[in-house]
């Protein structure tokens, strides 16, 4: 089983974040900031590679970065970083 967790890169606007900040600001939660929203994805694979070319299938390369982790029986984490460095 892998799991792909997909953010927007830092300098992109965050939109549906700054909603959900004020929104919870709204409720009380006055000590909230900088809310990022992004996607999880669970799913199996048969590697590595494999896994890392779905969540970058699902990864707008210009605006998103990705990370992998990955079962430790299959090979453990994989993923990248901001500046794009295969960690």
């Amino acid at each position: 089983m892998y799991k792909a967790q997909i953010t927007l890169k830092s300098g992109i606007l965050d939109i549906a974040g700054n909603t959900v900040t004020e929104a919870l600001r709204h409720l009380g939660f006055t000590e909230v900031s900088n809310v990022r929203i992004g996607k999880i994805l669970e799913y199996n694979a048969d590697s590595l590679e494999e896994a890392r070319a779905i969540a970058e299938s699902q990864t707008n390369e210009v605006m998103e970065d990705f990370y992998v982790e990955g079962d430790p029986k299959t090979g453990g984490l994989f993923g990248e970083d901001e500046d794009n460095d295969i960690q």
